[in-house]
């Protein structure tokens, strides 16, 4: 599910990033739009992902990734390095959904 989620920011492709987070705000759809504009496509690194709080139905997942964005103008590229919090849970038809992102 977390792996989805960044290949949907590195394809910078807004429709599979609903497919497996519905709820994803507007502000997503404007940073990938951002994305398409101002960089080549991004590069993550995850590492460690840890999961807490799990039930039949709903789960958080910490991960640390280091994301690489190259600006699109020749200038260096600087790694990020982040721990977000996602929260799943299950849709309607029993899948793993992302319910609330970073």
């Amino acid at each position: 599910m977390i792996d989805a989620y960044y290949a949907a920011y590195r394809a910078r492709d807004f429709n599979a990033l609903r497919a497996i987070f519905p709820a994803a705000p507007d502000l997503d759809r404007k940073r990938i739009d951002a994305l398409r504009k101002d960089f080549e496509p991004c590069d993550y690194s995850l590492r460690r992902l840890d999961v807490t709080a799990v039930t039949a139905s709903r789960a958080f997942v910490t991960v640390d990734v280091t994301s690489n964005c190259r600006p699109r103008i020749r200038a260096p590229s600087q790694p990020i390095n982040a721990s977000p919090t996602f929260e799943l849970g299950k849709s309607a038809d029993g899948r793993w959904i992302i319910v609330n992102g970073p």
